[in-house]
């Protein structure tokens, strides 16, 4: 008879009970929501990082591979990276003349890419030098560049805290 009246008063939740789970509940995920969208902003930033590094490195492979000039440059109005092969043209990179290979677009949200450009030859040599920057949107900044030197070709990468005006 015990057993009987204990499961008949077993049943369920109580009022209590459930009010409890959904305040830790609550607690828990105004914790975790805003902490998750500032590990992907971080996240994609350093994915935007390795893509330009990689992009830059594959440009100068591709000016040697083809024989040809090739020119990497980074568009403000457009938050856009992009790569173009620009034949036996020889002027500023970032004129727009050439055939379009590759673009990387970035999100305004979490960076922000300033005007810049540089060029290589068919020797893997530097046309026009310059840099290539992007910073991030949110606090605390943080920017990466890489640059590239007239003549040499040499590609250097540098990253930090700050804007990119303070590099």
């Amino acid at each position: 008879m015990d057993m009987q009246k204990l499961r008949l008063s077993s049943n369920g939740f109580t009022l209590l009970e459930l009010i409890l789970v959904i305040a830790i509940l609550s607690i828990v995920l105004s914790i975790a929501i805003p902490n998750a969208f500032k590990y992907k902003s971080i996240y994609t930033f350093q994915e935007y990082k390795a893509d330009l590094e990689t992009t830059v490195k594959w440009a100068k492979l591709k000016a040697m591979e083809n024989s040809t000039n090739i020119a990497v440059c980074s568009n403000q109005t457009l938050n856009s990276i992009t790569v173009y092969n620009k034949g036996t043209n020889r002027d500023y990179p970032c004129d727009g003349n050439g055939t379009l290979i590759d673009t990387i677009n970035l999100d305004k949200n979490i960076a922000v890419v300033q005007n810049g450009g540089f060029s290589f030859d068919p020797r893997g040599l530097g046309i026009v030098g310059g840099t290539i920057c992007f910073q991030s949107a949110q606090s605390p900044r943080s920017y990466f560049a890489v640059s590239v030197q007239n003549s040499s070709g040499y590609v250097n990468v540098l990253s930090g805290s700050g804007n990119c005006t303070g590099q």
